[in-house]
């Protein structure tokens, strides 16, 4: 197994920390625009056995990958485990502590073995050695700004934001920035509206 890791101060206490990945659009928030990560399912929350299913572009095509929660601790972190995908194995730990009363350390620890013995796993340790350290700096930065924005504005009541162009690369972005800060967003759609979506229909010729 080889190890990628990185460790960041966040400028909220733990709990607050925590909440902010319990809240829909907080994977997707911090999957960088480069990578072209779609994820296909969810089962539950952060909680042990819960899974997410990520459509990951390996080369020309896209793998199924599984990672399920396990060893979830609040506000303390949790585990993510590759039930099915590329490695041979994969397990990702997330863990949060208190750095006093206002601030926070997160630490992510990356554990990996690449497929189809030492050859697999030279290949894995080139590919994912050069990625991961760049992929887990774009999180814990994008994580703490975006911590340090909704703080701002943490006394303020929590809204409720229509969205046209939700689909687009800003609309997204916009939209998982909302929802991780604990606001409802309801996106504007041209076509039929899906149910338990948060869509509206709408026509913006008239």
């Amino acid at each position: 197994m080889d190890r990628v890791a990185r460790r960041s101060s966040m400028p909220v206490p733990v709990e607050a920390l925590w909440a902010w990945h319990l809240r829909p659009g907080a994977l997707e928030r911090l999957t960088p625009p480069w990578d072209r990560v779609r994820v296909v399912a969810r089962t539950g929350g952060v909680e042990d056995g819960a899974r997410v299913t990520l459509a990951v572009p390996v080369g020309p095509i896209r793998v199924r990958w599984i990672a399920e929660h396990r060893d979830v601790d609040p506000p303390h972190g949790f585990a993510d485990e590759q039930i099915a995908g590329p490695f041979a194995r994969w397990v990702h730990v997330h863990t949060m502590t208190a750095d006093g009363p206002a601030a926070s350390i997160l630490e992510d620890r990356v554990d990996y073995a690449g497929p189809a013995g030492p050859v697999g796993r030279a290949i894995a340790r080139r590919a994912v050695g050069a990625r991961l350290p760049a992929l887990l700096r774009y999180r814990h930065e994008t994580l703490a700004a975006d911590l340090a924005a909704h703080a701002r504005f943490g006394d303020r009541p929590r809204l409720t934001v229509g969205i046209t162009g939700a689909s687009g690369l800003i609309g997204t972005a916009l939209t998982h920035f909302l929802t991780t800060g604990g606001h409802r967003v309801v996106r504007f759609v041209r076509g039929p509206a899906r149910d338990g979506a948060g869509e509206v229909s709408w026509d913006p010729r008239s």
